[in-house]
């Protein structure tokens, strides 16, 4: 008995650590109602299901949605009868899915030759920050990240076509994608002028088909909500520095009505993450596309001016595919603060309903620091490997050498 764990094949850990990580997620979604992002949610499909997506674009500016996730919103209004918890549950089933697709994508690559350690594949399956996010948060996070892990999937099969609808797919969920966009476009016309062509041909029609109502009816409100939105001010990074500095042009926690200074430093942060994309996609356009993707993210999580808590999982599998021991390290740091996170907005154990105000925020807030500080460490230490590798960027690869690489 003691040796049979020994015995289990490699695939057999991670369906293990999936299975277990999986029940997590199930008993977290049918226990708990989860945060206030669902109930705004459940708000905004009894709103949209009476008025009209136009309508819901128009009365509030804090609707930052697409329709294709408004839709989905509304769909589970229906299937669960508008009850709270049948609606929190199959909410947050469709992303409990999701990551189940993805670990499956990740064996399919395993068996495909790229070398991913067990033992981190088994961490992604049964990830902390997975399991707190899927299961219990409820939000689309982690459907956008398996409709973004399959469109680079597709493109690294040459699958072009497949890929263009996968990538319209994620931005049709957030517009969050648009931003590694360079990055894929730039491999593919490396790859294949032409399979880059019906890529970003496929990719352009079909989110634009998405977009088509909103941008036809209320292209203003659309444009505006949807993607103007920058994230809240001082609640991650360089932003929560700032904040903690005392200045009192930047202590002000919000997304509205900032001052100008704070709209400042939130405009040269995200020049910096969009220069920095642009970069990494021009060198590296001849390598690994998994580990370009995964290197965007791990920028944009030191320079981001906002990162809510459910974006934690954008990153997972491309961060995994960056360096399994630098995914380890950020996952133990998210993993901490989200528990932390998640237990102020409900007021101890057990999980029911997390309620983010002005009255639970103290008691989160210093703590993102922790996950913030293992991705500021991973980036300075991966920038100084590949300086001194004279700019060939191993350290931003997938091999064995720079999965050791911290």
């Amino acid at each position: 008995m003691p040796n049979s764990f020994t015995r289990l094949s490699p695939r057999a850990i991670v369906l293990l650590a999936l299975a277990v990580g999986t029940l997590a997620k199930l008993w977290l979604a049918g226990s708990s109602v989860g945060s206030n992002d669902l109930l705004v949610f459940r708000w905004f499909a009894q709103y949209i299901d009476s008025e009209g997506l136009a309508g819901m674009y128009r009365r509030t500016e804090v609707f930052n949605h697409t329709p294709l996730t408004s839709a989905y919103m509304v769909g589970v209004l229906k299937l669960s009868g508008g009850e709270l918890s049948a609606y929190a549950f199959w909410f947050r089933l469709g992303g409990i899915l999701a990551d189940v697709a993805v670990v499956f994508g990740l064996l399919r690559m395993v068996k495909n030759g790229v070398q991913i350690p067990t033992w981190a594949l088994a961490l992604f399956a049964a990830s902390p920050v997975s399991i707190m996010v899927s299961g219990f948060h409820g939000n689309i996070d982690s459907m956008l990240v398996a409709a973004l892990f399959f469109t680079v999937l597709a493109l690294s099969e040459k699958r072009w076509l497949l890929a263009g609808l996968a990538l319209a797919l994620a931005c049709n969920l957030k517009v969050s994608p648009l931003l590694v966009v360079p990055v894929l476009g730039l491999w593919a016309l490396a790859q294949s002028p032409r399979g880059a062509a019906v890529f970003t041909g496929s990719a352009l029609v079909a989110m634009l088909v998405g977009w088509s109502f909103p941008l036809m009816v209320c292209p203003k409100e659309f444009l505006t909500n949807v993607l103007g939105y920058g994230g809240f001010w001082g609640i991650w990074g360089f932003t929560s520095v700032l904040r903690d500095s005392g200045l009192p042009d930047f202590s002000r926690v919000s997304f509205l009505n900032l001052t100008a200074a704070q709209v400042l430093v939130a405009k040269v942060l995200k020049g910096i993450v969009v220069v920095s994309t642009l970069g990494l996609a021009w060198v590296r356009r001849k390598h690994d596309v998994f580990a370009t993707v995964g290197a965007v993210w791990l920028v944009f999580l030191v320079f981001a001016p906002g990162v809510a808590a459910q974006y934690l999982v954008w990153p997972a599998p491309f961060l995994l595919l960056l360096s399994a021991r630098g995914f380890a390290f950020v996952t133990l740091g998210c993993s901490v603060f989200l528990a932390i996170f998640y237990t102020a907005l409900c007021k101890g154990w057990p999980w029911i309903l997390g309620v983010s105000n002005a009255e639970t925020t103290p008691h989160w807030l210093p703590w993102t620091y922790v996950a913030w500080v293992p991705c500021v460490a991973w980036l300075v230490v991966g920038v100084t490997l590949c300086a001194r590798r004279r700019g060939e960027g191993e350290g931003w690869g997938i091999s064995p050498r720079s999965c050791g690489a911290l």
